[in-house]
């Protein structure tokens, strides 16, 4: 984690400044979180249901991209848009846990 954030600060920080800095600290969590998770699931294996988990992840993305195409294009509209999209979450979160 700490080798990532130093060479991701020191590639990014001089080209698009603070910016390269939040993207780096993002990178080295994802560094850290991906390595915890390979030695977790060697000596200890959990059977995550990676179908669910992919599905709430796409949820989220759809989410999140649809929020930003509306301030973008309709930055009038953001607040209703938002609202029925955090309405429609929990219905996408039943749909993933529910009994198939």
């Amino acid at each position: 984690g700490a080798l990532t954030s130093i060479t991701t600060n020191l590639t990014l920080v001089p080209y698009i400044g603070i910016l390269g800095a939040g993207w780096a600290v993002a990178l080295s969590y994802g560094a850290m979180a991906l390595a915890l998770f390979g030695f977790t699931q060697k000596h200890y294996t959990i059977p995550y249901e990676y179908k669910k988990l992919a599905f709430l992840a796409a949820a989220c993305i759809i989410t999140a991209l649809t929020v930003h195409v509306i301030n973008q294009n309709a930055p009038q509209a953001t607040l209703g848009v938002k609202i029925a999209l955090l309405s429609v979450y929990p219905i996408w979160i039943w749909l993933a846990v529910r009994k198939a």
